[in-house]
């Protein structure tokens, strides 16, 4: 169970925003299970990139039951128990991702 609450920089103004708790539950990592999470019934994620720049632009799109469920991901990964090194893999042969998505996804945890 992750909760934050904090006063928070809005990226786009600089001006200070109020905050809200929010309640997230995580597996967190055991030894005897890895790293886990799932996904919120309905989920829906579509990977891309797309560009031909120097520096091309990589989305994540989703309907907010697959947001939900990246923040979840994302979460267990930056959880003080979770071992540098774990990952999880999105892809559409596993069903993570929606078949009209353009591109894989992997979240890892790096020192």
């Amino acid at each position: 169970m992750v909760v934050f609450s904090n006063m928070a920089v809005d990226g786009t103004s600089g001006l200070s925003r109020e905050t809200e708790d929010l309640l997230v539950e995580i597996w967190p990592y055991s030894r005897e299970n890895g790293v886990g999470s799932w996904a919120d019934e309905g989920s829906s994620l579509d990977v891309g990139v797309t560009g031909e720049h120097e520096m091309p632009v990589a989305t994540i799109a989703g309907n907010r039951a697959g947001l939900r469920s990246l923040a979840r991901y994302l979460l267990t990964l930056a959880d003080e128990r979770t071992p540098v090194g774990r990952h999880f893999d999105f892809d559409r042969d596993r069903g993570t991702l929606s078949e009209d998505t353009r591109a894989e996804l992997r979240l890892e945890l790096h020192a």
